[in-house]
């Protein structure tokens, strides 16, 4: 079959671990995680393919608010950010988002991290 194919892990250092043995196209990362925090792991990402792409997700936390966590995912090279909850088809929106060619950031449909799915509350 042809598809994507997907790894998960359950915290940033599994993600951290996972990142020095594969490769991958993109990356799609809480902000906010047990042992590793997401920022550590897009970094390493970065660094490891400065051509990936990433799509940080993120509800916050007790000492952090979600808006506030996406505008440091921005900073850190999120190409897209999503707030939690949210559905499937918000997370396949958020995605194509995060893959649009940053070489052309007027590229019909896309919308930079900083656009309307960082300030959105999904709920739905």
């Amino acid at each position: 079959e042809a598809g994507p194919q997907v790894t998960c892990v359950g915290n940033g250092a599994s993600g951290a671990w996972v990142l020095q043995r594969q490769r991958f196209d993109v990356l799609i990362t809480d902000i906010l995680m047990p042992n590793g925090p997401g920022l550590e792991l897009m970094r390493a990402f970065t660094r490891a393919l400065p051509s990936g792409r990433i799509l940080a997700i993120s509800i916050g936390g007790q000492d952090m608010p979600g808006g506030f966590c996406m505008k440091i995912a921005e900073r850190f090279g999120a190409h897209a950010v999503l707030g939690k909850p949210f559905n499937r088809g918000q997370l396949f929106a958020a995605l194509t988002i995060a893959m649009q060619p940053s070489d052309d950031s007027t590229a019909e449909g896309a919308v930079p991290a900083s656009g309307p799915l960082s300030s959105l509350n999904h709920s739905s």
